[in-house]
């Protein structure tokens, strides 16, 4: 009761005022400005805080209904309540979301003149505020309105927000402030009680991803992110980074309407492993045969040119796969040259192991192996024979001594007659 007749006692001075002042300049509009007072109560029903809330845009929304002129003495009161047991607000059958607080706000518009106006006119209109601090306007509610004798307890979201005003709309009554006057004077009052939620700092909040490894794709990778009791792009929205290319992926989580703050959250993607997997190296020029052992290393066998007509081939020591990662080349396979026009062919050190007939069918004239030191190579069954050039040179480099004149035989013997090998 006492809150009751605060808010009347400050809008009968708003009125008291008003008509000791000149009217405004006729104008023909739909939108004013409005002062707005803010009312704090303590449980007790004692006032904590009372003072100007800065002030409120109103567009009213009947084209076909605006004023002529205003005079700005008026306003709207916003305090905070309590919806309690046996009060106007739950015999009338309003129910408060849990969480939510509720603030009565009282609108009252004076000093009106409109020709289109009359007596109990229903004017809808939109209406902006301030939010009281700490208060999320994504948050408000509009839970009851009493205008003209009529209540309702539709509960209708907020228009629109920002960062720290809300829109909500309202149906304004028509009602006489001096109807004798002339021309008359009208007022605009509506009564509504809304219901709006505390922001809260989503970082306090655990968000679990779907899962924290993943393995490369090629295409951006989303993990799905759940808070517990939250709703994705209604508390809160996600953005990825760094999320290709493997490595480690972020994902931003940062609050959105009755939440504020972020939680950043990491994930792993890793290389895509392979098994017996044909891969084309377009930039080279050659196919190859992928394989990922158990400690994540991928190695890759030659198995031949893209292009069999490229005169002079050199086979790389690793090849760069698309997830950024490398497979170095340990083997050359089975028949790589076959069909090869290329005349020179230069072997990596990587390579560990010349397959039987590797060569078969190659015209390479000149093959350059290069190895380590030790001229650990091992070379197949027949690997440089049945090639279609005679008297091929092969040339070793990496080893010396005993370790080459021991690959020099190896090769020679799986190598025709004729072939020279230094």
């Amino acid at each position: 009761m006492r809150k009751i007749k605060k808010v009347l006692s400050i809008l009968i001075c708003m009125a008291l005022c008003s008509c000791l002042l000149p009217m405004g300049s006729a104008k023909a509009a739909t939108d004013f400005k409005a002062a707005v007072t803010l009312i704090l109560f303590d449980d007790n029903g004692n006032i904590i805080s009372e003072g100007s809330f800065g002030e409120a845009n109103v567009v009213l929304k009947n084209n076909n209904k605006p004023y002529d002129t205003y005079t700005p003495e008026d306003g709207i009161v916003i305090q905070n309540c309590t919806v309690a047991e046996g009060d106007v607000y739950s015999l009338a059958g309003v129910v408060v979301d849990e969480g939510y607080d509720t603030f009565e706000c009282n609108m009252w518009f004076i000093n009106f003149t409109a020709a289109s106006w009359n007596q109990s006119d229903v004017i809808q209109a939109d209406i902006t505020f301030k939010v009281p601090e700490g208060y999320s306007p994504a948050t408000v509610k509009r839970i009851y309105q009493h205008n003209l004798d009529e209540e309702s307890i539709q509960k209708v979201n907020c228009i629109s927000y920002t960062d720290t005003t809300v829109t909500i709309s309202a149906d304004l009554g028509v009602q006489g402030q001096n109807t004798n006057a002339d021309p008359k004077v009208w007022g605009l009052k509506d009564e509504l009680l809304l219901e709006m939620k505390k922001t809260q700092d989503i970082s306090q909040k655990t968000a679990v991803l779907s899962a924290e490894e993943f393995t490369y794709t090629g295409s951006p990778i989303t993990p799905e992110v759940k808070i517990e009791g939250l709703t994705k792009d209604v508390d809160f929205k996600v953005e990825y980074s760094n999320n290709i290319e493997v490595g480690e992926g972020t994902v931003t989580i940062t609050g959105i309407g009755a939440y504020k703050g972020k939680i950043t959250k990491t994930f792993k993607i890793k290389a895509k492993e392979y098994s017996n997997s044909e891969y084309v190296d377009e930039t080279g020029g050659a196919n190859y045969i992928l394989n990922t052992d158990a400690n994540g290393n991928t190695t890759a066998i030659y198995t031949g040119p893209t292009n069999k007509k490229s005169k002079k081939i050199t086979i790389p020591s690793s090849i760069t796969l698309p997830d950024g990662t490398t497979a170095k080349v340990t083997q050359i396979d089975a028949n790589a040259f076959k069909g090869s026009k290329a005349k020179q062919i230069t072997i990596p050190s990587t390579v560990t192991k010349i397959s039987s007939k590797a060569f078969a069918g190659s015209e390479a004239k000149k093959i350059i192996i290069k190895t380590d030191k030790k001229g650990n190579i091992s070379i197949g069954k027949g690997a440089f024979k049945n090639m279609k050039a005679k008297n091929v040179q092969i040339v070793i480099k990496g080893c010396k001594g005993k370790a080459k004149d021991k690959l020099v035989k190896k090769i020679k013997k799986q190598a025709p007659k004729g072939t020279k090998v230094k």
